[in-house]
């Protein structure tokens, strides 16, 4: 049955070649067909992904502006806005970008609006009482949550939406709390990216909750549209979030693929078709090549004859060998000599590669391999040794014994010498890089055992190249993270126009030991007062600088907490020239007043008045004590301080 098959199939090449280039096609439509229904998948889903990114923006606005009505409902009910309503406002207003502006409305009556410049005429209107509008507000009501209505064109102008969260007391309807969006600051903030997409078509659905009529917001047409549709309802405000492809993509996507395993069909017939011609082919050809093969040992021997390379062929059977004449050219050894036997070009191997080589080469013969390729060293006439490269090709019978050798004697010793200059070069080259590389690694843990943090950056896109342990240790950020950053991103913002004139100042300075003081901003926020001292770096491809940190936080609180000690002594400097020695001078006054009197004073009042004067005396001598102290601390923490204590004061 194979030969059967084999015949058949290297017997009608047509036919073989027709069937492969059939079922090749049939396996591409299959295949096609599965990518085509993968592809429409692909297609059903990216739509979903987009419904749902647009349902995400959207929902997080609303989310936004339920919360802000919560609040204003909760300090509503519980604390009373009459006089706190504008800045409640003015707060929600400013923080959330979304909103408009914000109502309070008792039971359907609006009776304070924010901001109210230029909409005075909305207070005292009742939305309940507006049929255009209540329909809507009663379904928050009925809902007894926030329902956003609209949009619609506002009493005060401009059209929006309206977010509506009524409160009760005790179950019973009290008003709204409501907050409103701009329509095109809406559609910017959730739809407006999508609106344009070439490849869909897209549309926001109102279902009104009175009569249950949906209207289109966008005013989008999906008529002749053939692609997958999606709808996502926003119950929030009876909205619907249509998307449809254009067309189905999914079809003119397999075309090319299609192409491609079409042509595959038809190369793979062509394929087959020359494949199963080759056995007449090839009868033809080794009728050729017997004939060229002919014509080529004719060339061989004259070629022998022309060619610098040393020719021989060894019967191994009669143990004769011939060789070329430029035998005798490169090794000096007559033709008589060289054409003995075989022993004698054995002999003239080195003795320190002879025993390798002739086991190497027994070993060749009794293998199935039939072509041989040793490099030797052959002693010639001279006794001097040069390098050869022989190459052979073995005949053997039809059980693989060797019966000829056929092979070529290549001098070699010039290539040999210059791989030898080639050896010492390279090695004088690896212990180079070898001392390079030691280099590197000092240099790197220098780098990276360097206790003050490294910063390397580029000198042109300011962008972090490299840090080393201590950075990352003492700023907080992972490796990764510093080479995401620049940096500009370390130093608080209103630090960064100094940067740049420090930078600039520092490519222009040629002064040596360059440093400078700084702040700069860790992971967690926190701002450390530094000293940089840095260093340009030049390559090839690019210029960068190395900056050297050294960390001052703690010296620098150090200092500002002995400015403080120095505020702290002048204000006791000051209470005890004022303050204390004030008193104590007229106490030391009276008594001078007293000693010096007309008047007798009683042995008892004597004793009282010589008792205050020598107390009032040491008191001030002591009072003048702690001013040289406090004097001498002043002077030596700041001598340009101005002030004095003790005598001087």
């Amino acid at each position: 049955m194979a030969n059967l098959l084999r015949k058949i199939f290297f017997g009608f090449p047509i036919l073989s070649g027709l069937t492969a280039f059939f079922l090749a096609v049939i396996f591409g439509l299959f295949l096609s067909y599965k990518e085509y229904q993968l592809r429409l998948i692909d297609d059903k889903k990216a739509i979903i992904d987009l419904g749902e990114i647009i349902e995400e923006r959207i929902q997080s606005v609303l989310f936004t502006a339920n919360s802000s009505a919560k609040i204003l409902s909760y300090l509503a009910q519980n604390n009373g806005l009459d006089e706190d309503f504008d800045k409640i406002g003015s707060s929600i207003i400013e923080n959330i970008d979304i909103l408009n502006q914000i109502q309070l409305l008792d039971s359907g009556t609006i009776v304070a609006s924010y901001p109210i410049e230029g909409r005075e005429k909305i207070l005292g209107y009742n939305i309940l009482q507006d049929t255009s509008r209540s329909s809507e507000a009663k379904e928050a009501i009925f809902r007894r949550d926030i329902y956003f209505a609209g949009p619609f064109e506002l009493k005060q102008g401009g059209t929006a939406i309206i977010g509506r969260l009524p409160f009760f007391e005790n179950d019973r309807f009290e008003g709204f709390a409501s907050v409103i969006i701009d329509w095109e600051d809406f559609k910017n903030e959730t739809i407006a990216p999508f609106i344009q997409n070439d490849r869909i078509t897209f549309d926001l659905l109102k279902t009104d909750p009175k009569n249950l009529q949906t209207s289109s917001l966008l005013q989008k047409s999906f008529e002749n549209l053939s692609g997958p549709l999606v709808e996502i309802p926003i119950p929030e405000g009876n909205w619907t979030i249509k998307i449809q492809l254009n067309e189905n993509y999914a079809f003119k996507e397999i075309l090319f693929p299609e192409f491609i395993r079409f042509l595959t069909a038809v190369l793979l017939g062509v394929f087959v078709f020359n494949f199963t011609k080759q056995p007449s082919i090839l009868q033809k050809k080794i009728a050729e090549t017997t004939r060229e093969l002919q014509e080529s040992n004719q060339r061989f021997e004259y070629a022998s004859l022309a060619s610098s390379e040393m020719i021989w062929d060894w019967d191994i059977k009669s143990d004769q060998v011939y060789r070329s004449p430029n035998f005798e050219k490169h090794l000096g050894y007559t033709t008589e000599e060289l054409n003995s036997n075989s022993d004698f070009w054995f002999s003239l191997f080195h003795p320190d590669d002879r025993e390798e080589n002739l086991n190497r080469f027994y070993a060749f013969l009794k293998s199935s391999q039939i072509f041989w390729e040793a490099e030797s060293r052959i002693r010639t006439k001279s006794g001097d040794y040069i390098y050869v490269l022989e190459k052979a090709f073995v005949v053997r019978n039809k059980y693989g014994k060797p019966l000829r050798i056929i092979g070529s004697t290549q001098n070699i010793t010039g290539r040999k010498i210059r791989e030898k200059e080639l050896q010492e070069t390279n090695q004088k080259l690896k212990i180079a890089i070898e001392e390079l590389e030691l280099s590197k690694q000092k240099y790197s843990m220098l780098f990276d055992l360097t206790p003050s943090p490294i910063i390397v950056h580029d000198s042109k896109s300011l962008q972090i190249l490299d840090v080393n342990k201590a950075a990352v240790k003492k700023y907080g950020y992972s490796k990764e993270e510093f080479l995401a950053l620049n940096i500009m991103d370390i130093r608080p913002e209103k630090e960064v126009p100094d940067l740049l004139e420090y930078l600039e100042e520092f490519r222009k300075s040629e002064e040596e030991g360059y440093t400078r003081l700084a702040k700069h901003l860790k992971k967690n926020g926190e701002i450390m007062d530094v000293e940089i001292s840095p260093a340009i770096i030049k390559t090839k491809e690019m210029e960068a600088a190395l900056a050297l940190v050294n960390d001052l936080t703690d010296k620098m609180a150090y200092i500002r907490k002995i400015e403080e000690q120095n505020k702290t002594f002048k204000e006791i400097a000051w209470i005890q020239s004022h303050v204390v020695r004030a008193p104590l001078a007229r106490i030391m006054g009276l008594v001078t007043l007293l000693e010096n009197s007309n008047e007798r004073l009683s042995k008892e009042n004597q004793e009282l008045v010589n008792f205050i004067s020598i107390s009032s005396t040491e008191l001030d001598s002591i009072i003048r004590g702690i001013g040289k102290k406090l004097d001498n601390i002043a002077q030596n923490e700041n001598n340009d301080s101005g002030f004095y204590f003790g005598e001087n004061s």
